[in-house]
C-alpha cells in the first residue's frame, strides 16, 4: 500500500502509478483504529519526520535522500526487509552517501506481544552503542523477542549484561519508543513497515529491485 502526501514530483507519480513496483509489498497491521487516518498526511509532516539528535541514523546527513522507516521488531514482512533488502541497500546507498536511513519504532502491541519488549531493548542496547548489530540480531531471530531472549541476544554481542538487563527490567524506554509510536501515528503510518523517503509514504515491504527504483527517482527528483 502507498499513500500520496503533499509532494508531487516524480517520486509521487512513481508511487501513484507503478502498482508493479509498490503495490505488491506486504505489510503487518493492528485491528482498525490503531494506526494513522490515512489521509495526504498532516500539514506538518515535515515536522514530524525531521531528524533528532537521538534518531537511529545511518548514512550522512548530506545525503541527497533521507528515508525515515517505521517498523516493528516482530513484523515479519520488517524482517523480511532487514534481512533481503536492506543489507544491500546500506552498501549501495548508504555508505556511498546518496541515502540518510533513519529506523523508528511502530510496535503493532495487538497483535505482536514481544514487540514492545524488543523494541525497549533495542534502546537498551543503543546505550551501549550496539543499536545496529542488535536490530540485525532481532531481525535474524525474530521467533525469540521476548525479555530472556533479549538478554541472551545482548550478552552474544559482548554487552555488558547487568546494565542492559537493568535496563531492560526497569522499563525506562517505555517513553522513547513512544516517542517514535506517536510520531508515527501523527505521520498517518497504518502499518509495517512503512517508508517516508524524502517525505513520500511507501508502505510494505520492497524487494531490492523495488527499492533501487523508488531511492533513484528521489535522488534524481533531488538533483542529487
Amino acid at each position: 500500500m502507498t499513500q500520496k502526501l503533499r509532494r508531487r514530483g516524480p517520486l509521487a507519480a512513481l508511487i501513484a502509478l507503478s502498482g508493479l513496483f509498490v503495490l505488491n509489498g506486504a505489510t503487518c497491521t493492528n485491528n482498525p483504529g490503531d494506526g494513522g487516518d490515512g489521509g495526504d498526511g498532516p500539514d506538518n509532516l515535515d515536522e514530524i519526520l525531521a531528524v533528532l539528535s537521538d534518531d537511529h541514523v545511518e548514512g550522512s546527513a548530506d545525503a541527497p535522500v533521507t528515508v525515515v522507516e517505521y517498523a516493528d521488531f516482530q513484523c515479519p514482512f520488517c524482517g523480511e526487509f532487514a534481512r533481503d533488502t536492506l543489507p544491500t541497500i546500506r552498501t549501495e546507498y548508504i555508505e556511498t552517501g546518496k541515502v540518510r536511513w533513519v529506523f523508528r519504532h511502530f510496535p503493532l502491541r495487538q497483535i505482536h506481544v514481544c514487540a514492545e519488549a524488543a523494541a525497549r531493548g533495542s534502546e537498551c542496547a543503543n546505550d551501549q552503542s550496539l543499536f545496529v548489530e542488535f536490530h540485525d540480531r532481532l531481525f535474524n531471530n525474530q521467533s525469540s523477542l521476548c525479555n530472556a531472549d533479549l538478554k541472551t541476544h545482548a550478552a552474544a554481542l559482548g554487552m555488558n549484561t547487568a546494565t542492559f538487563n537493568s535496563c531492560l527490567d526497569s522499563g525506562e524506554k517505555s517513553d522513547r519508543v513512544q516517542r517514535d509510536l506517536d510520531s508515527g501515528i501523527e505521520a498517518g503510518v497504518t502499518a509495517t513497515p512503512s517508508f517516508y523517503i524524502n517525505g513520500e509514504l511507501t508502505q510494505g515491504s520492497q524487494s531490492v529491485a523495488q527499492m533501487r527504483t523508488l531511492l533513484n527517482t528521489a535522488i534524481a527528483e533531488s538533483g542529487g
